[in-house]
């Protein structure tokens, strides 16, 4: 279900608009012509979408990453998710690297009433009631939600964990890696020990030290093991050679 149905509603505000302005058109007769195009407009979308079939659930897609504040990492990530809306659900992990692309209304209403704690995850909380507060159905143009946990310094370990369980396929961006990384660390570790690797893919550049990787995976007891696919970041073709991977990967069967 790929069809986007917002140019449809643009193009047909565009037309209404250009044919008010056709002389002899103008007062009460303007405002029901106004009146008019628009319901046209609007039933003409909801016959669309109507007529779409959208898959009940995607491949969930899990973004794990260094936590910068770079804006080339942030526009290819935010590309990445973007287009990913049309394969499945994206988890991930929410921070100020992120907020400027992924802040909603939801998320702001809670920030000016200063209720943003309800945002975050307990580090109690259990995989089935994750699972109930993620949005991973599609919505009726056939894109998929965004999902961004906050997590508590006590939770964010056990959170990753449940997503490592309910992802499909796993995009680790490794930009900026080192072993003062210890957040990042972690998560190659857990990836390694629970033998997920063949169903990450990893996105790196030269500032990534892929030797303190490969100390963390030998660490986990998984030695010489690695991601199913390692893009440079600099290449002109990452974003699409990371999406080509990152669907092969998720078109796998999961492992047990």
């Amino acid at each position: 279900c790929t069809l986007r149905v917002d140019g449809l509603v643009v193009r047909g505000c565009l037309v209404l608009a250009a044919s008010l302005d056709a002389p002899g058109v103008a007062g009460g007769w303007q405002a029901l012509a106004w009146l008019g195009g628009l319901a046209a407009v609007a039933g003409a979308y909801v016959v669309v979408l109507r007529r779409q079939s959208c898959p009940p659930q995607g491949r969930r897609l899990l973004m794990l990453r260094v936590f910068s504040r770079d804006r080339r990492s942030e526009r290819l990530l935010d590309s990445l998710q973007s287009r990913w809306q049309y394969a499945g659900p994206v988890m991930e992990i929410g921070g100020p690297d992120l907020v400027a692309i992924n802040l909603d209304l939801h998320e702001f209403i809670h920030f000016a009433t200063l209720r943003l704690h309800e945002l975050f995850q307990p580090a109690m909380v259990s995989g089935a009631l994750l699972r109930q507060s993620l949005a991973l159905a599609a919505d009726r143009e056939g894109r998929f939600a965004i999902n961004e946990l906050f997590c508590f310094g006590s939770s964010w370990q056990a959170v990753v964990d449940q997503l490592l369980g309910l992802a499909d396929v796993v995009l680790l961006d490794l930009r900026g890696f080192n072993a003062q990384r210890a957040g990042t660390a972690h998560e190659v570790g857990r990836l390694a020990a629970l033998g997920l690797l063949p169903r990450v893919v990893a996105v790196t550049d030269a500032s990534t030290d892929w030797a303190e990787v490969q100390r963390h995976i030998a660490a986990a007891g998984q030695a010489g093991a690695e991601p199913a696919a390692r893009i440079d970041a600099t290449d002109k073709a990452a974003l699409q050679r990371a999406l080509d991977a990152l669907l092969a990967v998720a078109d796998q069967p999961r492992p047990a």
